[in-house]
């Protein structure tokens, strides 16, 4: 199977179901190891940085709505983006040959735990901040 076919039939499979796609293994290719857990938890990593760094961070939302984030909400932030880096480099570079495989699910968790707390967080102290 072409590496073109791959990609069609995972984007195929995440528009009918979504998250089943971070359940199991990925493809264990070159492309997949690089891109999905490399490149793109490095960008993330690096929002995370800068969330931290410059205390400023923002919540986009629908309509091309932006929520500004300042001091703490910025730096939970920052803890959003780090969670997401981490579950995406576990998920892509923990492979079945590595030290870490057998605790690669709880790698996931804590990462995935991470993100769900963090940005719950957010959601809530700008609900509270909006409703005044």
């Amino acid at each position: 199977m072409m590496w073109r076919d791959k990609i069609a039939s995972r984007a195929a499979r995440a528009c009918r179901g979504g998250m089943h796609l971070f359940s199991g293994d990925p493809d264990d290719t070159c492309q997949s190891k690089w891109f999905g857990g490399v490149v793109v938890p490095l960008i993330f990593l690096a929002l995370a940085v800068k969330c931290w760094v410059t205390q400023r961070g923002s919540l986009w939302g629908r309509g091309g709505g932006v929520l500004q984030l300042a001091g703490t909400d910025a730096l939970v932030m920052g803890v959003v983006w780090a969670s997401a880096s981490v579950f995406l480099f576990v998920h892509y570079c923990v492979g079945r040959g590595s030290v870490l495989y057998p605790v690669k699910g709880i790698g996931k968790g804590i990462a995935l735990l991470g993100f769900i707390v963090s940005l719950g967080y957010i959601v809530v102290t700008a609900a509270a901040t909006i409703m005044g």
